[in-house]
Protein backbone atom coordinates (compact mmCIF):
# COMPACT_ATOMS: atom_id res chain seq x y z
CA UNK A 1 0.00 0.00 0.00
CA UNK A 2 1.14 3.30 -0.29
CA UNK A 3 -0.16 6.67 1.46
CA UNK A 4 -3.70 7.47 1.11
CA UNK A 5 -6.72 5.61 -0.31
CA UNK A 6 -6.71 3.10 -3.62
CA UNK A 7 -10.43 2.03 -3.77
CA UNK A 8 -11.40 -0.27 -6.64
CA UNK A 9 -15.14 0.18 -6.32
CA UNK A 10 -16.36 -2.51 -9.15
CA UNK A 11 -14.72 -4.76 -11.52
CA UNK A 12 -16.52 -6.34 -14.65
CA UNK A 13 -15.52 -8.84 -17.17
CA UNK A 14 -15.44 -7.38 -20.44
CA UNK A 15 -16.44 -9.59 -23.50
CA UNK A 16 -12.86 -10.92 -23.91
CA UNK A 17 -12.75 -12.54 -20.58
CA UNK A 18 -10.19 -8.99 -19.20
CA UNK A 19 -11.47 -7.75 -15.46
CA UNK A 20 -12.26 -4.16 -15.45
CA UNK A 21 -11.76 -2.35 -12.26
CA UNK A 22 -13.00 1.32 -11.75
CA UNK A 23 -11.77 3.41 -8.63
CA UNK A 24 -10.77 6.18 -6.90
CA UNK A 25 -7.05 7.12 -5.73
CA UNK A 26 -4.90 9.57 -3.68
CA UNK A 27 -1.50 10.43 -3.91
CA UNK A 28 -0.07 7.41 -5.91
CA UNK A 29 -1.07 3.96 -7.33
CA UNK A 30 0.55 1.41 -9.83
CA UNK A 31 -2.10 -1.04 -12.14
CA UNK A 32 1.12 -2.66 -13.25
CA UNK A 33 0.84 -0.70 -16.71
CA UNK A 34 2.76 2.34 -15.24
CA UNK A 35 2.48 3.92 -12.04
CA UNK A 36 -0.32 6.86 -11.74
CA UNK A 37 -0.19 10.24 -9.76
CA UNK A 38 -3.30 12.22 -8.61
CA UNK A 39 -3.49 15.79 -10.16
CA UNK A 40 -4.53 17.32 -6.70
CA UNK A 41 -7.31 15.22 -5.01
CA UNK A 42 -8.69 12.06 -5.30
CA UNK A 43 -8.14 10.99 -9.08
CA UNK A 44 -10.88 7.95 -10.51
CA UNK A 45 -8.83 5.24 -12.56
CA UNK A 46 -9.82 2.31 -14.72
CA UNK A 47 -7.64 -0.57 -15.40
CA UNK A 48 -8.21 -3.69 -17.66
CA UNK A 49 -6.26 -6.93 -16.28
CA UNK A 50 -6.06 -10.03 -17.93
CA UNK A 51 -6.82 -13.27 -16.72
CA UNK A 52 -2.92 -13.98 -15.62
CA UNK A 53 -3.79 -10.48 -13.38
CA UNK A 54 -1.01 -8.81 -16.02
CA UNK A 55 -2.39 -4.79 -16.88
CA UNK A 56 -3.49 -4.53 -20.25
CA UNK A 57 -4.24 -1.16 -20.28
CA UNK A 58 -4.99 1.79 -17.69
CA UNK A 59 -6.47 5.29 -17.41
CA UNK A 60 -6.91 8.51 -14.78
CA UNK A 61 -9.18 11.05 -14.76
CA UNK A 62 -9.19 13.78 -12.77
CA UNK A 63 -7.57 17.94 -11.63
CA UNK A 64 -7.43 19.85 -8.57
CA UNK A 65 -10.64 18.73 -7.03
CA UNK A 66 -11.63 15.13 -6.39
CA UNK A 67 -13.19 12.55 -8.55
CA UNK A 68 -14.76 9.50 -7.20
CA UNK A 69 -15.83 6.53 -9.94
CA UNK A 70 -18.21 4.13 -8.05
CA UNK A 71 -19.83 1.82 -11.10
CA UNK A 72 -18.72 1.34 -14.41
CA UNK A 73 -20.92 -0.44 -17.16
CA UNK A 74 -19.68 -2.11 -20.64
CA UNK A 75 -21.86 -2.03 -23.26
CA UNK A 76 -21.96 -5.21 -25.85
CA UNK A 77 -19.36 -3.43 -28.39
CA UNK A 78 -16.85 -2.69 -25.69
CA UNK A 79 -17.63 0.56 -24.20
CA UNK A 80 -16.98 1.90 -21.02
CA UNK A 81 -18.81 4.21 -18.80
CA UNK A 82 -18.84 5.58 -15.33
CA UNK A 83 -20.95 6.67 -12.67
CA UNK A 84 -19.40 8.58 -9.58
CA UNK A 85 -18.82 11.89 -8.40
CA UNK A 86 -17.05 15.71 -10.11
CA UNK A 87 -16.07 18.02 -7.71
CA UNK A 88 -15.06 20.39 -10.79
CA UNK A 89 -14.50 19.14 -14.03
CA UNK A 90 -13.30 15.70 -15.92
CA UNK A 91 -11.38 15.01 -19.19
CA UNK A 92 -12.61 12.10 -20.23
CA UNK A 93 -10.57 12.65 -23.64
CA UNK A 94 -12.66 14.78 -25.39
CA UNK A 95 -11.85 17.82 -23.62
CA UNK A 96 -13.04 19.00 -19.94
CA UNK A 97 -15.95 18.41 -18.70
CA UNK A 98 -17.70 21.10 -16.15
CA UNK A 99 -19.73 18.80 -14.48
CA UNK A 100 -19.80 19.14 -10.89
CA UNK A 101 -21.92 16.47 -9.05
CA UNK A 102 -23.01 12.95 -9.44
CA UNK A 103 -22.11 11.46 -12.79
CA UNK A 104 -24.29 8.99 -14.79
CA UNK A 105 -23.18 6.00 -16.73
CA UNK A 106 -21.71 7.60 -19.67
CA UNK A 107 -21.24 5.23 -22.60
CA UNK A 108 -18.10 5.69 -24.87
CA UNK A 109 -14.92 4.56 -25.42
CA UNK A 110 -12.35 5.20 -22.30
CA UNK A 111 -10.33 2.66 -23.30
Amino acid sequence: GQDGDQIARSVKQSESGNMILAGSFEYFIDSGCEPMTSLGGTDMFLFSLDYDGLCQWSRQFGDSGDQYAEDLCLSPFGEIGLTGFVQYSVDFGGGSLTCAGLIRCLPGDLR
